[in-house]
């Protein structure tokens, strides 16, 4: 297996930790906080690149190792907490906030992220019910802005 693609898709090397996904959603804060101050459009686009790699690297991922949704596999988890937190400018609550909703919403899988989850096979499968766990957690803290 190539040990550069096995970095990539683990989110240089988080995927690898004890409890895998939350270390790929903290990591995602990071990055989140970095392009924080580009404006919307941008961050935008660098969502969608970056979500157009990783269904790429992911798909390769699984066609060479067999697996359906292996556990290092974080960059599900990355794009997920991303879209929560896209549109946001940096705030302390929010971020916290945003990146408990995501991993809530990762963790419990209510209602189409578990059919998301169950039914849905390969790179679909695995990335599709964290960006959709992430979207629900983006309309939550719209709502958390919207009474604060």
């Amino acid at each position: 297996m190539n040990s550069f693609l096995k970095f990539i898709v683990s989110f240089f090397g988080l995927g690898f930790l004890p409890a895998p996904g939350t270390w790929g959603s903290l990591g995602t804060l990071a990055l989140v906080y970095a392009v924080s101050g580009w404006g919307l459009s941008f961050k935008i686009l660098a969502f969608v690149l970056f979500n157009l790699v990783a269904f790429w690297v992911v798909g390769l991922y699984l066609a060479k190792t067999g697996s359906k949704d292996p556990k290092e596999v974080v960059l599900d988890e990355v794009s997920g907490q991303w879209l929560a937190l896209l549109p946001f400018a940096w705030r302390p609550d929010v971020f916290i906030l945003g990146f408990l909703l995501f991993r809530f919403f990762d963790i419990l899988k209510p209602s189409y992220i578990k059919h998301i989850d169950h039914k849905w096979s390969g790179t679909s499968g695995v990335m599709c019910d964290d960006i959709l766990a992430g979207f629900c957690a983006q309309i939550l803290l719209w709502g958390y802005l919207w009474i604060t």
